[in-house]
């Protein structure tokens, strides 16, 4: 699992596809995810963590991102945005109901483990840049019209915004070896006694699905007057309650 996701991001790197495949059948699959990998060991977690990532990203993969001629259907964020769900809640049902511990037998705290879940989620971001920007130095253009090193950078920043994992990303610009796969430690990891239940407050949003709920709110005539989005994605006028309650969310799964 943890190297499919590297494969598509270097891949999306050199030529804006996630895989050999047609770009509508590639590129823009936002299919929910139906199979899970199994955890039994921590680097079945990585694996996880893998798949969550893409998900986290996923965005910084679609063409509306650097085009405004591009539009993108309710279904394609819809679907992507289940997918983020899934993946938070899941990341947080393995915290409620895993125990890690260090090679000496110590326990590990689950806030421990989540942060080097984020970590491991900036240090894939910036490695997916630093492959865009090498692709430029190669004079690799990619399938993405608008795709570039700086505008990559931005889209990464905007969707990671508000995080912890947005913290560490800013920290890796003056790290060297930021790469795809996992240079952390490794745990020991068994299933605790308790069985708790998924969170449903965690929900799946972006700053870009905020934008869109914005747009559909108003489009619905919810809104008494238009939204309009910075080049910040700061809004003029503050998001429905059901979008702030989300993003707390959002802010606390990750």
């Amino acid at each position: 699992m943890a190297a499919s996701v590297a494969t598509a991001f270097h891949t999306f790197a050199a030529s804006g596809l996630i895989t050999n495949a047609t770009h509508s059948k590639a590129l823009d699959d936002t299919r929910l995810v139906t199979e899970l990998p199994t955890l039994e060991t921590f680097a079945q977690i990585v694996d996880l963590w893998s798949m969550c990532n893409y998900f986290e990203l996923f965005d910084v993969f679609h063409r509306a991102t650097y085009s405004s001629s591009v539009v993108r259907q309710a279904l394609e964020w819809r679907q992507p945005q289940g997918n983020r769900t899934k993946g938070r809640q899941l990341i947080q049902w393995v915290l409620d109901n895993y125990n890690f511990f260090n090679e000496d037998g110590a326990p590990v705290s689950p806030s421990m483990i989540h942060s080097h879940w984020t970590g491991f989620l900036a240090s894939q971001a910036m490695a997916l840049l630093r492959a865009k920007e090498l692709a430029e130095e190669n004079e690799i253009e990619g399938d993405i019209t608008g795709l570039t090193a700086t505008s990559l950078r931005a889209a990464i920043v905007r969707v990671l915004r508000g995080t912890n994992a947005a913290e560490m990303f800013a920290k890796c610009d003056d790290i060297d070896d930021c790469t795809f796969a996992w240079s952390g430690p490794s745990y020991i990891v068994k299933r605790s006694d308790r069985s708790e239940p998924y969170d449903s407050t965690i929900q799946g949003l972006t700053p870009f699905d905020v934008e869109f709920e914005l747009g559909m709110s108003e489009h619905s005539g919810t809104r008494e007057r238009p939204i309009i989005i910075d080049s910040d994605g700061e809004g003029s006028l503050p998001p429905p309650p059901f979008i702030q309650e989300a993003c707390i969310s959002f802010a606390i799964g990750l």
